[in-house]
């Protein structure tokens, strides 16, 4: 069986900063955003799929 990537959900496509608002893409497969660090205040990061609206 083969699986085409494309259409494979692996999760946020956005990281975003709860604490200063911070968007960057999601760079690391296999990396949840919970795992990554703020580029601008250093608190961990949330996912955001690109569907989600901005609040």
């Amino acid at each position: 069986m083969t699986v085409d990537l494309d259409d494979v959900d692996f999760g946020s496509s956005r990281c975003v900063c709860p604490k200063c608002g911070k968007e960057t893409p999601h760079a690391k497969r296999g990396v949840p955003c919970s795992e990554t660090r703020c580029p601008s205040c250093g608190s961990l990061m949330k996912g955001r799929k690109c569907t989600e609206v901005k609040e």
